[in-house]
């Protein structure tokens, strides 16, 4: 599936793989407009790297909770080489975005 390029004249710094479809976006944008990004994309208990992808400086991936029902924004994170999914999120059901 391509990704999905929002504002292509400008150079995006946020990967968001929403199940399996990829969304580049600027996190300025995400920030200024969402709760949820303004709240968790910098804050201060993340580790350095919060991309897999070095083209990004941050990414995120949808997460199905373990019953099945409803799903979250994940923050990838990249610690010592490997890829690792936070549990720190807010449930997307919450609409708080």
């Amino acid at each position: 599936m391509a990704p999905i390029i929002f504002a292509p004249h400008v150079q995006t710094d946020t990967l968001l793989r929403v199940f399996g479809q990829e969304f580049h976006v600027h996190s300025i944008i995400l920030k200024i407009h969402s709760h949820f990004f303004a709240t968790f994309m910098d804050s201060g208990d993340k580790v350095a790297g919060t991309s897999t992808n070095p083209k990004f400086k941050y990414e995120w991936v949808s997460e199905v909770d373990e019953d099945g029902k409803d799903w979250s924004l994940v923050c990838a994170v990249t610690t010592s080489g490997e890829a690792r999914v936070t549990k720190e999120v807010l449930s997307i059901d919450k609409r708080r975005c």
